[in-house]
């Protein structure tokens, strides 16, 4: 819960402290005056008012989210402001959406120092969107540097990790990682993680890699999965392989789900 604590307590008190908050230092106060006149803003502060007219990490965390939400990323990170100004502490749940708010490192790198003096370093959840937020900012190395000291990897950070290098055209390096998670560690792929390293076959043009894949598919029970069956069909189809994404689709029970995603493609190749 967000709690009122002495300046004393608050790692983020005082203004020098508070390196994300000192471009913004001469602003007028924020919460609510500032704030409410935005009308999203306004509707979350009364929605939230009603129901506890005290701030507390739910409320404003749901106000932080909804910015996010809505792409309204200064109001979130101005509202993550006003909570340091009036002493309130953040929780697990408030950086998440912080940084998906950042719009660039230098945001995101202030506010992943703020999450590390409040002691989510080590929080899975916080990391995972944080290498994600590295990763839209164009700080690859940053985001695998998040990955590599992370303790506790779980399902959702190896599929972020491999999601990342499948984005920044690195096929290769998130095939090996796959690789090094089946052989080496004990988390069990998911239906993202696969979909995320099909994307990077797919970038590779890679069909050896491809059928690889397809196979650990079906040997582990996701070959009904209509998602990764549509990714496969994707992916064959960008590989140039039209008739294995054919008969992919002939053996699908959920014909209609794929059908007007990739209709067009197979008639662009007859």
């Amino acid at each position: 819960m967000l709690q009122h604590v002495p300046a004393q307590a608050n790692p983020c008190s005082n203004a020098q402290d508070r390196p994300f908050l000192r471009p913004l230092h001469r602003q007028q106060r924020l919460w609510p005056s500032a704030l409410s006149k935005t009308p999203e803003i306004s509707s979350m502060l009364v929605s939230s008012s009603l129901r506890s007219p005290i701030p507390t990490s739910y409320t404003c965390n749901s106000i932080i989210r909804g910015c996010a939400d809505k792409n309204l990323h200064r109001e979130s990170l101005l509202f993550y402001q006003e909570m340091m100004v009036q002493g309130l502490i953040p929780d697990r749940y408030t950086f998440p959406s912080l940084f998906k708010s950042c719009r660039n490192s230098s945001e995101g790198k202030q506010i992943h120092s703020h999450s590390t003096k409040f002691g989510f370093a080590s929080d899975a959840y916080a990391q995972n969107t944080l290498m994600n937020m590295y990763s839209n900012c164009g700080c690859l190395k940053s985001a695998r540097k998040v990955f590599d000291k992370m303790e506790d990897k779980t399902v959702v950070s190896w599929a972020t990790m491999i999601g990342v290098h499948a984005q920044w055209d690195q096929p290769n390096e998130a095939v090996r990682l796959f690789d090094r998670l089946i052989k080496s560690e004990n988390v069990r792929p998911n239906e993202v993680t696969l979909v995320n390293v099909l994307a990077a076959c797919a970038r590779a043009r890679d069909v050896a890699m491809v059928k690889r894949i397809h196979e650990y598919i079906d040997e582990h029970g996701f070959g009904c999965h209509v998602v990764l069956n549509t990714a496969l069909m994707d992916v064959y189809c960008k590989c140039g392989c039209v008739k294995l994404a054919r008969d992919l689709f002939d053996k699908a029970r959920e014909k209609k789900l794929v059908f007007l995603e990739y209709h067009d493609k197979w008639a662009r190749r007859g």
